[in-house]
């Protein structure tokens, strides 16, 4: 595996909606910005997790997310807003692309398929960071980077403070699935080791957002696991499938609030980690290195780029069954070089 450095303006770590619309809006015609993102797809969670709906209010984000919803809307690929409603429905493959190609057609470099290994900082400042790719390992010396991937990587990688809250004290993680109606019975299976229920009570909490399509999005809570441990999230993994398949089975012999699925079938299994793995401490300041570093910022359904100073109060957390633009699921840190 070969090794190579280049210079880069604008580093953006995760390739999420936070991370893309951060991309986005720091790009100018002068600038060189890029990507790097650990999946085959940007979006993250709005795409990729299965998230398949913009919660609060999508009409007054800002211009680069309007141009995704007029995107998605030219075509018939999201809801109407409605504020009365707790989420705005959007189809995941289309936002994917339509997101893929906002970002491409503003000159931003993307590098799928890609995480970091390792940053090094002096003195309070970034100054590389190293990412495998498919074929090679890059070292990048950036002007700035904006940490999007909900795990506060790079400031971890560079030995700046942050806190780490256990299994239980993070929002639980949560597992998302799509069941497709065949129109035919189908012959629900039970495999060994899965969960039973006898009634709703005592189901995970669960969601089902129904389609007109026929398609059923099912949202199921895994609790119990630490998704900034890797050992805990890898657990996590094989329990929820588990359960997920124990809840597919009742969902088709009980049925959900009398609504039994019967004729549904598995289509396809996505994941959400648990929302701020890695969490504001007491202090103001998650990190010592703000001062000299740059602003850290928690940002909801606005634009992720703030300008440079010191470090503000971040702001709380929000839970909801959908995201936004800038829906950061942890914090993005903009560490200044």
């Amino acid at each position: 595996m070969s090794s190579s450095s280049m210079d880069i303006d604008v580093l953006v770590v995760g390739g999420g909606m936070a991370g893309c619309m951060a991309a986005m809006a720091a790009k100018t015609d002068e600038n060189r910005v890029l990507i790097v993102e650990p999946s085959n797809v940007l979006g993250g969670q709005g795409t990729a997790g299965g998230v398949a709906g913009f919660c609060a209010d999508s009409m007054r984000v800002n211009d680069i997310f309007a141009d995704l919803i007029n995107r998605l809307d030219a075509h018939g690929l999201i809801e109407p807003y409605n504020p009365l409603h707790d989420r705005r429905p959007y189809d995941l493959e289309w936002c994917a692309f339509f997101l893929q190609e906002m970002v491409v057609e503003r000159g931003i470099e993307v590098l799928l398929h890609s995480r970091v290994l390792d940053a090094q900082a002096n003195a309070g400042w970034v100054t590389s960071v190293t990412v495998a790719t498919a074929g090679e390992v890059l070292e990048f010396n950036p002007r700035v980077v904006i940490d999007a991937s909900g795990l506060c990587i790079v400031p971890m990688k560079v030995g700046f403070p942050v806190a780490h809250d256990g299994a239980n004290a993070q929002l639980p993680m949560s597992l998302y699935f799509t069941l497709w109606d065949s129109h035919n019975p189908v012959k629900p299976v039970l495999p060994p080791g899965c969960p039973t229920w006898s009634n709703d009570d005592e189901i995970p909490m669960t969601t089902l957002h129904h389609f007109p399509s026929g398609k059923v999005e099912v949202k199921m809570k895994v609790v119990g696991f630490d998704a900034a441990d890797g050992m805990s999230l890898s657990q996590a993994e094989i329990f929820a499938r588990r359960q997920m398949m124990g809840l597919i089975y009742y969902l088709q012999t009980h049925g959900y609030r009398g609504r039994k699925l019967d004729t549904y079938v598995l289509a396809s299994v996505s994941r959400r980690i648990g929302e701020i793995p890695v969490k504001k401490p007491k202090r103001r300041n998650p990190y010592d290195a703000t001062n000299r570093s740059g602003s850290i910022i928690r940002q909801y359904h606005s634009n992720p780029i703030h300008g440079r100073g010191p470090g503000g109060q971040l702001r709380p957390p929000r839970h909801s069954d959908g995201t936004g633009a800038g829906d950061l699921l942890s914090m993005a840190a903009i560490l200044a070089v």
